[in-house]
């Protein structure tokens, strides 16, 4: 994956690329983090492990493997089309082990529902 760069010199550079001065013509500014966003990946999860290749800059993460359920993907697949966040979710966490959502995820999901069973009460009446 190369050499870690930071995110502020990289802005200050495509700044340069694109015929500004940072700083000068385009500030550079520091806002903290959003929700969701992290400072640092984790690229092996527990219960994995790194094993070497031939090449010496190439390696393999080897883990247990887990089977999804039988129409998993086709089921993810309608909650995308629905718009079913909340299934969508539920499905995700089926899928990956220690996925947690987001309190934004969970705040959409609750909106997205709050919705569903307001327009359902609308058209039953």
């Amino acid at each position: 994956m190369g050499s870690p760069v930071r995110i502020a010199d990289l802005a200050r550079q495509m700044i340069r690329l694109s015929g500004f001065e940072p700083d000068e013509d385009i500030a550079v500014v520091f806002t903290g983090l959003r929700p969701g966003e992290k400072l640092e990946e984790e690229l092996v999860d527990e219960g994995e492990r790194v094993m070497t290749t031939v090449h010496e800059r190439i390696r393999v993460v080897h883990g247990p493997r887990r089977a999804l359920p039988p129409g998993w993907l086709g089921g993810l697949q309608l909650c995308v089309r629905r718009g079913d966040t909340a299934g969508a979710l539920r499905l995700l966490q089926q899928a990956v082990p220690g996925y947690a959502p987001s309190e934004q995820a969970l705040a959409s999901a609750r909106v997205e529902s709050r919705g569903l069973l307001s327009g359902a009460s609308e058209t039953a009446a």
